[in-house]
């Protein structure tokens, strides 16, 4: 990331409602003399870090800042590394013990502690920066991508309580902050709003002033916003975050919008930054719950600038939350690697005669399903192993099944295989990196998704591209606001269904083609990076 200076207020009150993203950048460029400037906070599942490295593919300058989440699948070595052994654990990946192949995570990256990324990202963005390569060492080191650091390189250490979720908060702090909430109050007892925060007017001295506008203003808010819920916002909601306000001021002044994931939109509402807020499933169930994290969450979709909905069904949650300036955006899919290489050629050769096999299904699933059917995990994978066993017995006892050992209920699943004498059909693989993942998709037939939301996330979008034909559960009527056309799946949902389908998938090569055919083709059309930076770039110029 370039040295910058901060985003004044020039862009308040801008009108651009372009027709293409290449056309608005380029004018805001030659009215600004600088490409848009965009954070993303959060990267559950990459999905920062896709839209991010889209975005910087049209010119835009974009950073993502991925704080106190380590999970390999929101890491960029997840997505664009080829991956050669074992990273020990998946919810703090030992990277440094793995090949990756020459892959070096991109600067404008940024994954640690919240204090020490946004002490990172306020260097890496001041025209004069010493120490930004030390502190980089040290997030390397707290990612795993280090084995040691140097001392040197230690951390930053906040003198105040960090953000988060909540933490143990210093009585005399606290109290600091009350007195200062009084006095507000009495000094103007009409007060509702404060301005916004600009980063030259904060010292880290007056951060106690400042925490007490920010709850004023956050619980003045939450009194309009909240008003049906059985409790509303409460000051130990936001504690945990008044140790940064100050910070986060100064950092988000260099951008001209931020972009928070699920519920990291809170840290522009803060600070009065304008923000997006994008949905990847966290508003189906979290915003209606009465704890702290729902209250929030709430809150930071109500306030938004503008909220991206990347799940179809979500749209009657949205319904609920009476939320009307919102968009639909498809999930990102890292479009890089999908391309037959020899790996996959060799791993389909492979694949087919450690089994026997003429017909692979590739099954990727996490493996969650049980009686509840609860909504947020639940896959449906009993009704797929129930068809496709049927399918051996009954029509190809040639064929097999690849399934990826993870999830809750996966020794429930190996036994209900082990139950149905197909044991010897299904070949278990570890959790697979992006382009492994890939690998298998092109080296297998088709592939089965999930069978009971309803919905899909990226894994269909990546066989659609690669013009392999789908199984999966999918609701037409909640998609039809997202899209003119259905995808060309094979939309199915119970064991009988799936059955079917497989059979006539197999038995049907004029159908497979077609399918395979229209697969790709529907990709293009509505799914796109070139469809999703579009869409991205127009919610960016409303929330503007």
């Amino acid at each position: 990331m370039d040295a910058q200076k901060p985003v004044s207020d020039e862009l308040q009150g801008a009108n651009w409602l372009y027709e293409n993203a290449a056309e608005w950048h380029e004018q805001f460029r030659s009215e600004h003399g600088r490409p848009f400037r965009v954070l993303h906070i959060g990267n559950l599942a990459n999905n920062a870090y896709l839209n991010s490295k889209m975005l910087r593919n049209m010119g835009v300058e974009s950073d993502v800042l991925c704080c106190d989440y380590y999970h390999v699948m929101g890491c960029p070595e997840w997505e664009d590394a080829d991956v050669i052994g074992d990273w020990s654990d998946d919810f703090a990946p030992k990277w440094h013990s793995v090949d990756l192949n020459g892959f070096s995570r991109p600067e404008w990256f940024v994954q640690g502690p919240i204090v020490e990324c946004l002490e990172y990202l306020r260097l890496a963005n001041s025209q004069s920066n010493p120490g930004v390569e030390k502190l980089r060492e040290y997030l390397e080191y707290k990612s795993g991508l280090r084995v040691t650091y140097a001392v040197d390189a230690g951390p930053v250490e906040p003198q105040l309580p960090l953000a988060g979720s909540p933490r143990e908060v210093p009585v005399g702090f606290l109290m600091r902050i009350l007195k200062r909430l009084i006095r507000l109050v009495r000094a103007d007892s009409h007060q509702t709003q404060s301005e916004p925060v600009q980063a030259e007017q904060i010292q880290p001295a007056h951060a106690p002033d400042l925490a007490a506008e920010t709850m004023m203003r956050m619980m003045s808010r939450s009194e309009q916003l909240l008003s049906g819920r059985n409790t509303g916002l409460q000051e130990t909601d936001l504690i945990g975050y008044c140790g940064i306000l100050a910070q986060l001021a100064e950092v988000f002044a260099h951008y001209d919008l931020i972009h928070g994931y699920a519920n990291a939109g809170i840290y522009p509402l803060l600070v009065d930054k304008q923000y997006v807020a994008y949905e990847h499933g966290t508003i189906r169930k979290t915003p209606f719950e009465e704890t702290s994290q729902g209250r929030l969450c709430e809150l930071v979709y109500k306030s938004a600038n503008m909220v991206a909905i990347t799940n179809c069904d979500a749209i009657s949650a949205v319904k609920k939350l009476a939320i009307s300036n919102f968009e639909f955006i498809p999930h990102p899919i890292n479009e890089d690697w999908l391309v037959e290489d020899e790996k996959s050629i060799r791993l389909r050769a492979h694949i087919r005669s450690q089994a026997n096999a003429d017909f692979v299904v590739f099954h990727p699933s996490r493996q969650h399903w049980d009686e509840q059917r609860n909504p947020n995990m639940e896959k449906g994978n009993d009704f797929f192993i129930n068809g496709f066993a049927r399918f051996v017995r009954e029509v190809n006892p040639s064929a097999a099944c690849v399934m990826v050992e993870w999830g809750e209920m996966l020794e429930k699943s190996k036994k209900l295989i082990a139950d149905l004498g197909i044991s010897d059909r299904i070949i278990w693989v570890k959790t697979l990196p992006n382009r492994e993942m890939v690998r298998y998709i092109m080296a297998t037939d088709a592939l089965a998704d999930q069978f009971f939301l309803g919905a899909f996330g990226s894994t269909t979008p990546k066989a659609l591209a690669l013009g392999k034909p789908v199984f999966l559960y999918l609701n037409e009527d909640v998609h039809r606001w997202c899209f003119e056309e259905m995808p060309p799946v094979l939309n199915v949902q119970t064991s009988m269904e799936i059955f079917e389908g497989l059979q006539s998938l197999y038995r049907d090569q004029k159908l497979y083609n077609d399918i395979s055919a229209g697969s790709r083709s529907w990709y293009q059309k509505y799914h796109s990076n070139h469809v999703i930076t579009e869409k991205l770039c127009h919610i960016y110029q409303r929330a503007l």
